[in-house]
């Protein structure tokens, strides 16, 4: 979707605009959006640096993701020293096939040492993944969730693949699925969620249920409820954390999703109420 070319700005330009939003305007939390910012290990490394020699007190996130096999422990460190609490990891699929398959190819054993030094360093490790790619079968889905389960994760999103007009993931799922009627395909229903998934639909097998089932899975221990309770800042981004998550578990665990989805269908159809 955005090509493959990245112009970076300079360490310094990135330096002045963070003192900037911290002495002038106030800002005490920083969450950055760049989902490469350590495809160049050495320019993140020397933010970091100047971060802590500039004496910045300010605290980081990552919200969209980095690339984790390319991070190093050191990257960590320093990331940690110059206030990063929390990195998101976008993982998408534990199947190695379904990794060439989306030409991400994410080495997924350096990622899981990734995440396990993002843990031991004292950053919040979090994870995206996604269920429903057009030819995934159920045994590649099980494996993400267990990737998952079997990591140091403290948080995880799995988000139902979303199929977009245009693209190599609708040429493949037209060629796994040739006898669905892409004719009749809702091409308005498109966020980065989808209300009723593509593999629903072209399948039969219900996706909501194995999302439900992640999330029960992952969230439902009690080691990583205390963990999270412990260890995550006590800010808006926690209260917001919480309102989702209770949301998931509950509409997950008794079954409430196509109850819900009606109910925010009818007030969107009737009283043209908009609930995310």
């Amino acid at each position: 979707m955005f090509g493959k070319k990245v112009r970076k700005r300079s360490v310094e330009t990135v330096l002045k605009e963070i003192e900037l939003l911290v002495n002038q305007y106030g800002v005490k939390e920083l969450h950055i959006i760049d989902d490469i910012f350590n495809v160049d290990l050495a320019r993140a490394k020397q933010i970091c640096d100047e971060i802590v020699n500039r004496g910045i007190k300010v605290k980081i996130a990552f919200p969209n993701g980095l690339r984790a096999d390319m991070m190093d422990r050191e990257l960590i460190q320093k990331l940690k020293k110059a206030g990063c609490y929390s990195t998101i990891y976008a993982i998408e699929t534990a199947s190695p096939r379904l990794q060439k398959l989306i030409h991400k190819n994410l080495d997924l054993e350096k990622t899981k040492q990734v995440i396990e030094w993002t843990y031991q360093e004292g950053i919040i490790p979090q994870a995206f993944a996604m269920l429903g790619f057009p030819s995934e079968t159920l045994e590649e889905m099980e494996s993400t969730i267990e990737y998952t389960v079997n990591s140091k994760l403290l948080r995880c999103w799995f988000f139902t693949v979303v199929v977009y007009p245009r693209t190599e993931l609708l040429e493949i799922a037209k060629r796994s699925y040739p006898d669905f009627n892409f004719s009749n395909y809702d091409w308005f229903d498109l966020r980065y969620w989808s209300d009723v998934p593509f593999y629903y639909r072209a399948t039969g097998i219900n996706t909501f249920k194995i999302q439900r089932n992640a999330y029960r899975r992952f969230y439902l221990r009690p080691q990583i409820i205390l963990k999270l309770f412990w260890k995550y800042p006590k800010n808006i981004t926690f209260l917001w954390g919480i309102y989702w998550g209770l949301r998931a578990t509950f509409t997950s665990v008794y079954r409430l999703e196509e109850w819900y989805r009606a109910m925010k269908m009818y007030l969107k159809r009737k009283l043209k109420f908009s609930l995310r």
